[in-house]
């Protein structure tokens, strides 16, 4: 991005001017030994731009005055004061006239040479001194005109008043404020209103420029100050009423890198500018690049279309645009944005390359615009907004808006994990209910005796069928432990026969015969132990058995009411039971928590919604404020009122988006919307109210219901988004027929519309307001009433930048700088620029507003006035 060069201000502007001024010429002049280097200096000193030396009667001093003012900034206009038998008349010609041209004029009007420079010297009649002035395309002023010799008090009243009314006199010189508030009002009577100045008169050096008077032209020249005499209402001021410098936001300068504007560069006044131009030569594309440089972007669809149509064919792909502007802060600000196949964004920085924003941006109308917005409440609301800082309101709303969607899908996220946990606590087989019934059943059946005896009946079951095992084992090990014991293997054997005691030892022999006896005797004594006490274990059991399988019936029922095999799986039930209630209890913690939460969420809701209302309330209070005061603005002759919160179109739509399940009529939908606001449909709508909905709206209760089972299928977010639908405020403007007879605006014709959105449009602010033909919609008269105007009155405190073809704009609202435009087949380029007393520039006017010069004057000719 370039840096920015100085911009100096190009067209119209004031300079400090005395067209009334002596020299040593005169002879009554104190100063006699200034040289003509004095005297410029002088002038200079006092802050003098412009001088016009009159000497009385004499053009001694012009020449040389011209000469010594030559590199410096002050401008000469050779002049002279001619005394006329009725008064004193200053005659003032173009800069390069020669001082011979003007003692010709003072030949011509009866002053001969040896009266020139004595105040005594008499002229031809006044009002032949004032033709004869104008035939030399001179300008007559009548001095000090309410003083000594001056037109008010010379003459006859009848003659007076026909020298006041004589078109060749240009204007009349007062000192005093009063006078040039009575003349130029046309507040005395006898007298129309007259172009007057005040000029010193100055007879020393000391008094040049005391009083003096600003002066409006493009270039120091007598067409310029034909033209602020001729126009004085708007391109002349005093000390009292100087003109004010530039305070007010404006754009100083536009370059496009490339394309059909590439190279050029477009100065701007802070005042009143004009594109001027035949079809094609790209005043709409100026528009619509500086539109696109600051990012406005219309509301209006297909004007959007346009001015991307047009950047990306008249700058192109890779093109950029600049412009300087002087923000509401005094602050010079470079806008820079460039064109690529996707959207850019805007960049301003400020004179140091730093990163700012622009606090006060223009407002654009493209061509066509302001008609689509007479059409359009909401671009007419729009309209309004223009002109009132709702920033604060707008940030308050979108701000408790954005933080109410985030809390929506909180509140969506909280309710979804909510509705999942209920899901799960209310299933009628698995949740929390089902689940602790069956945890008691199951415990309670668990703790019935049965369970707790039951095992110790087995035990002793066991117990006996293993004392009874036991006995046999016992039995048995008897018999193989005594059948194991074989004497004779412990015994030695039996002696021979011819042992010496054969006999003897045949006795003890027998002895251990008799111990097998007496084994085989205990075997059989023992087993009739083990078997008496099998008998009587068996008498006992029997009886024990009995109850044991009464107990077994008694547990198995018990088991079979459980359900389970066994009641180890019983057992195994109860556990599991016990970690599902354990889980679904925290879980019921946890839904309770939530439920804590998305109340809390809902309290931040209800806060936030009432934010968005005291916000929407607030822009409101602004915009019937402002209303009323156009209204006095408008002398009641357009009636702009304000009705709060009374568009409810975007809220229908949303509505018929949500509800399409419903089936309801959009006639119904709209009943809907006009008798609830949208929070309180929500309301009803989460608590299921169909009763209440139904009572309010007017609607079949079945109908509520319906609508009431559609929203709630909706996700939660989207239920809540319903609450914050835009509810506009409504625009309901309207224009005096008749004395007390209003029309409203869309009863008006095209013309009647245009006019009261042109007058909105120009009522008031200080942001450039640049309009692409603002003629279009209005009909002739009221493009100088309302237009013209309007113009007149605000262009020294507001930039406007318009493209027109009706002469009305840029030559009745005087102009400041006017850009005419031509172009070939595909570029285009500024012929000229300047105000309109700029001879290059008038004559593009004329061509290109009058069709010139010939059609202009046989139109003229035509006219009766």
């Amino acid at each position: 991005m370039p840096n920015p060069s100085p911009v100096p201000v190009k067209g119209a502007r004031y300079f400090k001017a005395d067209l009334h001024i002596h020299s040593p010429a005169s002879r009554d002049f104190e100063d006699k030994k200034a040289s003509p280097e004095d005297f410029v200096k002088a002038a200079l000193s006092k802050g003098l731009e412009i001088i016009a030396v009159t000497d009385h009667n004499s053009a001694e001093w012009v020449d040389q005055v011209r000469v010594a003012a030559k590199r410096t900034a002050l401008r000469v206009f050779p002049g002279v004061e001619v005394s006329t038998p009725t008064c004193h008349i200053l005659a003032i010609f173009d800069r390069d006239a020669p001082k011979s041209r003007l003692d010709d004029f003072l030949s011509g009007v009866g002053i001969a040479s040896e009266k020139r420079g004595k105040e005594d010297a008499v002229s031809e009649p006044a009002e032949d001194v004032l033709t004869k002035i104008a035939k030399l395309g001179g300008i007559a002023i009548a001095a000090h005109a309410n003083s000594t010799n001056g037109l008010l008090q010379g003459g006859t009243g009848q003659y007076r008043i026909k020298l006041y009314h004589m078109e060749e006199l240009a204007a009349l010189e007062f000192r005093k404020e009063k006078d040039v508030q009575e003349f130029t009002q046309g507040k005395i009577s006898g007298y129309g209103p007259r172009a007057c100045v005040q000029g010193s008169d100055a007879h020393s050096l000391a008094t040049m420029g005391e009083p003096f008077t600003y002066l409006k032209m493009d270039g120091v020249s007598l067409r310029g100050l034909k033209q602020a005499l001729l126009d004085y209402e708007v391109r002349i001021r005093f000390k009292w009423n100087a003109p004010p410098s530039a305070a007010h936001p404006r754009i100083l300068r536009m370059t496009a890198s490339q394309g059909f504007f590439g190279g050029s560069v477009f100065d701007f006044h802070p005042n009143l500018n004009c594109f001027i131009g035949g079809k094609g030569t790209g005043k709409s594309t100026v528009i619509e690049f500086m539109r696109y440089c600051f990012g406005d972007v219309s509301t209006i669809e297909d004007i959007q279309e346009d001015t991307n149509g047009k950047i990306a064919t008249l700058l192109g792909q890779g093109g950029s645009i600049q412009a300087e502007y002087i923000d509401s802060d005094g602050e010079l600000k470079i806008v820079y944005r460039d064109y690529q196949g996707w959207d850019t964004d805007r960049t301003v920085k400020d004179q140091s390359g730093n990163s700012t924003s622009i606090l006060a941006p223009p407002a654009f109308f493209s061509q066509g615009e302001l008609t689509r917005i007479a059409s359009n409440p909401t671009t007419q609301l729009e309209l309004i907004d223009r002109y009132i800082d709702l920033e604060e309101e707008n940030s308050a709303e979108a701000s408790a808006i954005e933080t109410q969607r985030a809390v929506a899908a909180r509140l969506q996220e909280l309710s979804t994990q909510r509705r999942t946990i209920l899901e799960e606590l209310e299933d009628k087989e698995t949740g929390l209910a089902a689940t602790k019934e069956s945890y008691r059943a199951l415990e309670k059946t668990l703790t019935t005796p049965i369970f707790s005896e039951f095992p110790k009946w087995e035990s002793e079951n066991r117990y006996i069928d293993g004392f009874r095992e036991g006995l046999a084992g016992v039995l048995s090990s008897f018999d193989e432990a005594v059948g194991a014991v074989d004497p004779k293997t412990h015994l030695p054997p039996k002696p021979d026969t011819d042992s010496p005691n054969f006999e003897l030892l045949t006795f003890v022999d027998g002895l251990g015969d008799s111990l097998k006896d007496a084994l085989a005797k205990a075997k059989e004594d023992f087993a009739a132990v083990i078997g008496q006490k099998l008998s009587d274990l068996e008498e006992l059991v029997a009886e024990w058995k009995e109850k044991f399988a009464e107990k077994g019936q008694e547990h198995q029922r018990s088991v079979d009411e459980l359900g389970e095999l066994d009641l180890r799986r019983a057992q195994a039930r109860l556990r599991s039971l016990r970690v599902r209630l354990d889980n679904l209890e925290e879980k019921k913690k946890r839904h309770d928590a939530l439920e804590t939460q998305i109340r809390k969420k809902f309290d931040e809701r209800n806060e936030l919604l009432v934010a968005i209302n005291d916000a929407r309330g607030r822009r409101y209070e602004k915009r019937a404020t402002k209303a009323a005061h156009w209204e006095q603005l408008f002398r009641s002759k357009i009636r702009v009122q304000i009705t709060r919160a009374s568009d409810r179109r975007g809220y229908v739509e949303i509505l018929k988006s949500l509800a399409r399940g419903a089936k309801l009529r959009e006639s119904e939908l709209k009943l809907l919307a006009d008798s609830l606001h949208p929070n309180s449909l929500v309301d009803r709508v989460l608590t299921e109210n169909a009763t209440q909905l139904a009572k309010s709206s007017g609607l079949r209760l079945e109908n509520c219901q319906k609508l009431i089972n559609t929203l709630q299928a909706r996700e939660l977010s989207e239920l809540l988004e319903l609450a914050v639908a835009p509810i506009h405020d409504f625009p309901e403007i309207g224009y005096e027929v008749e004395p007390g007879r209003y029309k409203a605006l869309h009863e008006l014709s095209v013309g009647g519309k245009g006019t009261v959105i042109i007058s909105l449009a120009l009522i008031e602010g200080q942001s450039p307001l640049i309009i692409d033909q603002p003629e279009e919609p209005l009909d002739t008269l009221a493009i100088h009433d309302q237009v013209v105007g309007t113009l007149r009155r605000e262009k020294d405190d507001r930039q406007f930048i318009f493209t027109t073809h009706n002469p009305n704009v840029a030559v009745g609202g005087d102009a400041e700088l006017s850009h005419i435009l031509e172009a070939s087949a595909d570029r285009g380029s500024i012929k000229s620029s300047g105000g309109v007393d700029k001879e290059e520039t008038n004559r593009l006017l004329l061509h290109h507003l009058e069709g010139g010069g010939v059609a202009f004057d046989l139109r003229a000719k035509k006219y009766v006035r």
